[in-house]
């Protein structure tokens, strides 16, 4: 069983900056960096990749906390305002973070005329460790706690051992970052890395959502379960239209 204990805060200019936002920005950072070592690998424009990144990491932190508000918290927009959604600070949804990421990277595409999905697939190599390192923040902070449990990787919280779940998507999230890794290097369709993402992810959190105990449910799922639906829907969309369509990460016809 895993101890239960707590990181002390770090101060910047006199300022506790609390673990949790230490790892999430180191999360963004190794996401970047192993996008951007993808985007060299493969050919792809390293400059627009880049300002793509950008818009996709301030797309996701302010869909992070506006879905947040509205899946798990409505009553502050009534108490407060919709000035809510701007308060960053007061928690973030994963699957906001991932929709608002999508619509900002979206936007960028579609304003600069950028196939999406390119660069999509390169993401998805920063994404995984990214998001394993960001979890990590989660683990550290227990701030995802399960149901009571013996398990073998269980916290010991005070209040008597659990699951923490953001330990156990850390690690999913290491295991996804090495089935990308380890896959044969070979042409694919564009679109074939996203997918294979969507479709690890989507059920491994559907399941790790069924041992939450503070998440706010609507017919007995999370609103996150509901997601997962989607992710694989869109995953399948993927598959028939890349497999398709025929092309290689680079956009160009497959000779």
């Amino acid at each position: 069983m895993i101890p239960y204990f707590r990181l002390p805060p770090l101060r910047v200019l006199g300022q506790p900056i609390e673990p949790f936002t230490w790892f999430v920005a180191a999360g963004i950072l190794v996401c970047f960096l192993l996008m951007q070592r993808r985007v060299r690998a493969v050919g792809l424009h390293e400059p627009t990749s880049a300002a793509g990144f950008l818009w996709l990491a301030v797309g996701g932190l302010f869909g992070a906390h506006a879905l947040e508000v509205l899946a798990y918290y409505p009553e502050r927009l009534w108490e407060r305002g919709p000035l809510t959604l701007l308060a960053l600070w007061e928690g973030l949804s994963s699957f906001g973070g991932f929709i608002g990421g999508a619509l900002g990277l979206y936007l960028f595409c579609r304003r600069y005329g950028v196939w999406m999905l390119v660069y999509g697939d390169a993401l998805m190599f920063g994404l995984a460790p990214g998001w394993a390192v960001a979890r990590a923040g989660c683990f550290v902070s227990h701030d995802h706690p399960g149901v009571a449990s013996s398990f073998v990787l269980a916290v010991a919280y005070p209040d008597g051992p659990r699951h923490n779940l953001g330990f156990y998507e850390m690690l999913w999230s290491l295991v996804i970052a090495a089935v990308l890794h380890l896959l044969p290097r070979r042409r694919r369709f564009v679109g074939f890395y996203t997918a294979l993402v969507l479709c690890l992810y989507a059920p491994a959190r559907f399941l790790l959502d069924f041992l939450r105990t503070a998440d706010r449910r609507y017919l007995g799922l999370t609103a996150a379960q509901y997601l997962c639906w989607v992710m694989v829907a869109i995953a399948a969309v993927l598959i028939v239209r890349g497999r398709e369509r025929g092309t290689n990460e680079r956009g160009t016809n497959e000779a």
